[in-house]
């Protein structure tokens, strides 16, 4: 599936390709920012005794312990949504990539950021009287943004490459591969053995250990 979702992608027109792509970077930004949230407060709920230590011995401990397995497992689930399979109807890191990943494409890219910074434009509160050096300092002012854009435009095509050469350095990682097939095997699903598992051994995630406290080892009596 993922080659001939491939090859639909090369046959889309290069201006489609970014406004797409800028279309689900949006959404995983907005995503993104949530799960940071969930990060930083699970970090207290799962890590820390912040929080346990503030809340009494309680018989509704076992309770607790649920919600603190279940949001941290729902961390995990909504990370790995951005590192998903390669389709067209998502918006993850792999998708995105195959959208980008083009010399015409990433050109456009630098194109548009120089355009974007040539539009800003730089006016005078008080021109000078003279009009000969008012010219000049409008000429300046001209090659100041027009050498900006051409940097800006520079910084963004690297950054781009960069980023590309980055996520797919991901994508082949084992440590996603074993987060990838918890979520699949034990989280998202329930499966005796995934594909990766039947295409060879997979190594388990690893993730370090709650804090314990009076709280979450109480027993319901």
């Amino acid at each position: 599936m993922s080659s001939r979702i491939a090859r639909r992608i090369c046959n889309l027109p290069v201006s489609e390709r970014v406004a797409l792509s800028k279309k689900k970077l949006q959404w995983m930004v907005d995503e993104l920012i949530r799960l940071i949230a969930l990060h930083e407060n699970n970090a207290l709920i799962f890590y820390s005794p912040l929080l346990t230590d503030q809340i009494p011995e309680s018989f509704a401990a076992n309770a607790f312990n649920v919600v603190q397995e279940s949001v941290h497992r729902y961390e995990i689930v909504r990370l790995c949504t951005f590192w998903d399979g390669l389709d067209l109807e998502k918006s993850n890191v792999p998708t995105v990539i195959e959208l980008v990943d083009d010399l015409l494409v990433v050109n456009q890219v630098v194109k548009e950021t120089k355009d974007a910074w040539g539009r800003i434009g730089t006016s005078l509160l008080n021109p000078d009287p003279d009009p000969a050096v008012q010219a000049n300092i409008e000429a300046a002012l001209r090659a100041h943004e027009e050498d900006c854009s051409k940097k800006q435009a520079a910084e963004a095509g690297a950054r781009l490459r960069q980023a590309i050469s980055a996520a797919r350095s991901t994508i082949g990682s084992p440590k996603l591969t074993s987060v990838m097939n918890l979520r699949n095997k034990s989280l998202a699903h329930r499966l005796a053995e995934t594909r990766e598992e039947k295409r060879g051994t997979v190594a388990p995630m690893k993730r370090k250990p709650p804090v314990k406290t009076a709280v979450t080892q109480l027993w319901i009596c």
